[in-house]
């Protein structure tokens, strides 16, 4: 939401789950540069229109982010990053394997090597299952009626 002298940039999606599982984030912040491309964009988006150069300059926005997303990613220590954020763009995952163990994704171990990589997916249930962990931490939560629960995986095809 943007007004002439404010904006919220946040993750939540205004449905039950962002207001009642979900792990969501808002900041609300009154920087002219900040309220300004926020506005463009916002205004950009409501007629159909590209938003031009100068929101880019001041935000990170999607598509085409990716650079950007590396040199956040790339700056001195830690980071922490939600998996839901991160996508499955090959060069953003590699930033994140060089940076280490100085890259948190959501509080779960990330592999260092390929042995340790081997060790935490020995077969492809492993490897759904930590995934699921990255996506639904706390569980999925089903769109149509808000129940929480594991998810559910197709009997017929692989993991």
């Amino acid at each position: 939401m943007v007004s002439g002298h404010e904006v919220e940039i946040g993750t939540a999606n205004f449905d039950w789950s962002a207001f009642h599982k979900n792990r969501e984030y808002l900041n609300v912040t009154g920087n002219t540069a900040i309220v300004k491309a926020a506005q463009r964009v916002f205004d950009a988006d409501w007629n159909d229109q590209k938003a031009g150069p100068y929101p880019h300059q001041v935000l990170v926005l999607s598509p085409g982010s990716a650079a950007q997303m590396v040199s956040v990613i790339d700056q001195p220590g830690p980071v922490d990053i939600e998996s839901e954020e991160m996508g499955d763009d090959r060069t953003i995952i590699s930033a994140i394997a060089a940076k280490g163990h100085a890259a948190r994704v959501d509080d779960l171990p990330f592999p260092q090597s390929l042995p340790e990589f081997q060790r935490m997916f020995p077969d492809t249930n492993a490897c759904a299952n930590y995934l699921q962990r990255l996506r639904w931490p706390g569980g999925s939560v089903c769109s149509y009626c808000a129940e929480i629960g594991d998810p559910r995986r197709i009997a017929t095809r692989p993991s």
